[in-house]
């Protein structure tokens, strides 16, 4: 059963053609990583050429939510471009550790590839 101490909130969007804006906030973790995956999952549709992944609204990522995200990148088709948004420390340096390269912060021009 999730707990508020696990809400995770999912919003996703096309801000612009090819690309998908997927929006978190709360805690991505093992009780609701299938949550995350599976909303990633029908995001991904053939036709975009862009992922924006904002997680600046996330309070807390475990190993499993990190693990969605690899899974995803490493599904993604070539020339299929991911880039991650967010400004906590700690988000920054798991998702830097696991090999998605350093996520732009909030305000900051275009964000890095993972």
């Amino acid at each position: 059963m999730q707990t508020d101490r696990h809400a995770l909130n999912i919003e996703v969007s096309e801000p612009e053609g090819g690309t998908c804006l997927v929006r978190c906030a709360g805690a991505i973790d093992i009780e609701n990583a299938p949550q995350f995956r599976e909303t990633l999952d029908r995001a991904l549709q053939p036709d975009k050429r862009r992922l924006i992944l904002d997680l600046r609204g996330v309070t807390f990522m475990d190993s499993a939510g990190v693990g969605v995200i690899v899974g995803i990148r490493d599904r993604l088709q070539r020339g299929v471009q991911m880039l991650l948004r967010t400004h906590d420390t700690r988000t920054r340096t798991l998702l830097e550790i696991a090999g998605l390269g350093r996520p732009s912060c909030p305000g900051a021009g275009t964000p890095a590839p993972a």
